[in-house]
């Protein structure tokens, strides 16, 4: 996953898909590399953030998780 991210940061891939199929092609025999939909999407949407050139600012200070909630589905 993070190959593909690299790929797509660098330049070397023009998108998001063309380098999972790169990925896929020259690391499996059956073309099927990165398969867990979690991991496609996070390549996905790292390559959104770097076309869309967003910025987001690093906040000064540290962050604290205050409360978790979970709710029984």
């Amino acid at each position: 996953v993070m190959i593909c991210a690299y790929m797509c940061y660098e330049g070397s891939q023009e998108s998001a898909e063309k380098s999972l199929e790169y990925y896929a092609m020259r690391r499996t025999y059956d073309l099927q590399g990165v398969t867990i939909a979690s991991q496609r999407r996070f390549v996905f949407y790292f390559d959104k953030y770097l076309k869309l050139k967003c910025n987001y600012p690093v906040p000064n200070q540290h962050l604290i998780l205050k409360e978790v909630v979970l709710h029984h589905a």
